[in-house]
């Protein structure tokens, strides 16, 4: 695949590609990447989820560009970009597999701030109880306490 070409699936796979920049590499890399013909890129993209615009980055590595054997590489596969909601719904469905709730839904969210409450459903000794947990975002990591 070409350089062209990776960006064009890009385009595909995302609402909009923002400006193509290349990577600086260190002075150690420079003069390998030179030799080797390779050049490192990165590429903001958006994608649209409802009225959301969520933002996230794609590096690729493009060796011997502008030649018949140019050949572009992505440095970790794309993969679209998570909302909040549905990180927490991605959350809810592994409490489900895990046994720890029957179900749950998102009650309330903002997803500016990253914190949501979530209404799950569990079983004990044979009577649903309903209970409600505020769900927060720590770094990159989801955080959930208990509210009632």
């Amino acid at each position: 695949m070409k350089k062209s070409d990776l960006l064009d699936e890009l385009s595909s796979k995302f609402y909009k590609l923002g400006t193509l920049q290349s990577v600086v590499a260190n002075p150690a890399e420079v003069a390998t990447n030179l030799t080797e013909e390779i050049k490192r890129y990165s590429v903001t993209v958006y994608d649209q989820q409802g009225k959301n615009l969520t933002k996230g980055s794609v590096t690729f590595t493009v060796h011997k560009e502008g030649d018949v054997d140019e050949e572009a590489f992505y440095d970790s596969a794309p993969e679209k970009v998570q909302t909040f909601a549905q990180e927490v719904k991605t959350m809810i469905a592994s409490k489900v597999t895990a046994g720890a709730i029957l179900g749950g839904i998102i009650d309330t969210i903002n997803e500016d701030m990253e914190f949501a409450v979530v209404v799950a459903y569990s079983l004990d000794t044979g009577v649903v109880s309903e209970n409600k947990y505020f769900v927060y975002k720590v770094d990159t990591v989801l955080q959930f306490t208990g509210m009632n």
